[in-house]
């Protein structure tokens, strides 16, 4: 996986999982929020029921939630012998009972991972071409100032030059996800 794409996945799953501890404190508001996706908690869980056992359940499916969002298959075969290992049901899916760790967990596990396939990350590949989808593709035709072999302004970015390719020795690299500077803008276009 390229580098913005790991770094992409592993933020999304940070976030679903602080998102999901935001349910047990009373004043703690989301770290990622996207109006419309069912965060903030409206309601949060106290008392007896707010315990580390309950905090953990809900980081957990939130995760397994987000993790079938952006890698399903990976996360049936990695995550979802967790849930089992941990005694947690992976099919329990309900995001209804708010008061419970598992469905607060489903509920910001779900709202993330629909985020992310709106978020101008191109994760289904069909911003730019929906009837042949490329995932991440970039769309936001950006054109570095500076290419690998020329140095246009100092200040900016610089393409690098030495990606092997066997015996032909190397060549610069291409795009090969959307331009994180562009990305807002590409969402907001009317």
């Amino acid at each position: 996986m390229e580098t913005p794409i790991t770094l992409r996945f592993t933020a999304l799953c940070d976030a679903s999982n602080w998102n999901s501890l935001s349910a047990f404190h009373p004043t703690w508001a989301p770290t990622f929020y996207a109006p419309g996706y069912g965060l903030p908690f409206a309601t949060r869980i106290t008392g007896a029921q707010n315990n580390t056992n309950n905090r953990n359940t809900a980081i957990a499916y939130s995760f397994y939630r987000t993790f079938q969002g952006l890698l399903p298959r990976a996360a049936e075969v990695y995550i979802r012998p967790v849930l089992v290992q941990m005694g947690l049901d992976p099919d329990y899916t309900s995001r209804t009972n708010l008061t419970d760790p598992r469905d607060v967990g489903n509920a910001a596990g779900a709202a993330v991972a629909a985020y992310a396939v709106k978020d101008g990350y191109n994760m289904l590949g069909d911003i730019d071409n929906p009837d042949m989808p490329q995932p991440y593709s970039d769309y936001t035709k950006f054109v570095p100032t500076n290419t690998a072999y020329k140095l246009a302004d100092i200040t900016r970015w610089v393409r690098q030059r030495g990606v092997s390719v066997g015996r032909l020795g190397a060549a610069p690299r291409g795009q090969t996800t959307p331009e994180q500077g562009r990305l807002y803008e590409a969402t907001t276009r009317g």
